[in-house]
């Protein structure tokens, strides 16, 4: 890995520069984001975990991929039991459910240095102990190798916490962005960006931070990318990267046992 600007991942964890972790305390906003909500986006989810046995606090943002499943970054779980986790479905509606987490399944190679850039493979799928549809969750689809590197496109991406100001949001704040071409986001990020396991979403005037870590970048509505790391204290002038979702279909349905529709061609005469 290299690092010659300080990054941070966008969860409970704050990293410095020389991409050495540290510890913190939740501090997870959209940056100037507006407010929406979980009947607009009914896949989005919070992932809140156990604080002193008997506490539960939001860390992380997660996605309902499936009926029992929800995708969420791994460093969001990274070192947790399942038992000290748990999913918070419809957040803020009348039909608000928290649903409990059966199992943890964090990419084999998350973090491994056999995989160029900063943080690769951060994605894990978290089992829930039942169907998500008690809620009125919906699943979003996954974006596929043959939808293109969405280069140029305009995206959305959302998460709860702190607004910019420091206070509290009780709602669900969303923004937009361009996704970034390679070329365009390793001109900022250099070698910590790899095109094969990172999207990049930018926007000059709003963008992610600390927590929002495992919310979905939504294009065309379907997930892109998962919120992964950026700019350390979230400066907004630097893009926010994303775990390129698109990549990691056959490792989603290897772990779920799902039958991901693939886009067929249209037969032409020739």
């Amino acid at each position: 890995m290299n690092c010659s600007i300080s990054v941070t991942m966008l969860s409970v964890l704050a990293l410095t520069c020389m991409l050495a972790l540290a510890s913190g305390v939740p501090q997870s906003r959209i940056h100037y984001g507006t407010a929406t909500n979980t009947g607009t986006y009914k896949f989005m989810a919070h992932l809140e975990a156990r604080q002193l046995l008997v506490l539960w606090s939001g860390i992380c943002g997660a996605v309902i991929t499936d009926n029992r499943y929800v995708i969420t970054a791994a460093h969001c779980v990274e070192g947790r039991r399942n038992t000290d986790l748990r999913i918070v479905i419809n957040k803020g509606l009348s039909n608000e459910a928290r649903v409990n987490v059966e199992t943890i399944t964090m990419h084999e190679g998350y973090g491994s240095s056999a995989f160029p850039g900063a943080y690769p493979n951060d994605v894990a799928v978290l089992r829930l102990a039942v169907n998500s549809v008690i809620g009125s969750g919906h699943p979003i689809s996954l974006a596929k190798p043959e939808d293109g590197d969405r280069s140029g496109q305009t995206c959305s991406i959302m998460g709860w916490g702190l607004t910019e100001s420091g206070s509290a949001s009780s709602v669900l704040l969303e923004t937009d962005g361009k996704i970034l071409s390679s070329s365009q986001c390793a001109g900022y990020w250099s070698t910590n960006y790899n095109h094969n396991v990172h999207i990049c979403i930018d926007n000059k005037n709003s963008g992610a931070c600390n927590g929002d870590s495992g919310g979905p970048m939504v294009c065309n509505n379907q997930l892109a990318g998962v919120t992964s790391w950026g700019m350390s204290g979230c400066n907004v002038t630097f893009p926010s990267v994303y775990t390129r979702i698109s990549n990691y279909n056959d490792w989603y349905a290897s772990k779920t046992g799902a039958l991901l529709a693939k886009q067929i061609p249209v037969p032409v005469l020739y």
